[in-house]
């Protein structure tokens, strides 16, 4: 453990500060990515997902045939899927975006600002 960045409390030094005197640009180590690519990398998510699902639907369709044909699951499937699609989950993309979509500048891949909600009974 480098000297200063101890939990004793015996250093005084900022970090940048250590840094500096050790010679070590902590910059460049940092996983600062624009906002753009936090829209990228959660659309890719998503997308995997989706391929993820359809996947499973084909499986579970083509194993359906207990005397009804696999169009009419697959019709109510994409019915249901619509209306969850519009109603549900297009209310949970707008609310992400407003969350990402006002990061200025570079920020670090792992701290997405989160709004933290107290949850009791």
């Amino acid at each position: 453990m480098p000297w200063g960045i101890s939990k004793c409390g015996r250093c005084r030094m900022p970090e940048e500060e250590i840094y500096d005197a050790m010679g070590i640009n902590i910059e460049k180590y940092k996983q600062a990515v624009p906002g753009t690519f936090l829209v990228l990398l959660a659309g890719t998510a998503w997308a995997c997902v989706g391929v993820m699902l359809l996947f499973s639907a084909v499986l579970w369709l083509s194993a359906a045939s207990d005397g009804v044909p696999p169009l009419v699951f697959a019709a109510a499937g994409s019915v249901m899927a619509f209306l969850v699609h519009h109603f549900g989950f297009l209310k949970i993309v707008d609310k992400n975006l407003d969350r990402i979509l006002p990061v200025n500048g570079k920020k670090c891949l792992f701290s997405l600002p989160i709004p933290f909600r107290k949850t009791g009974a």
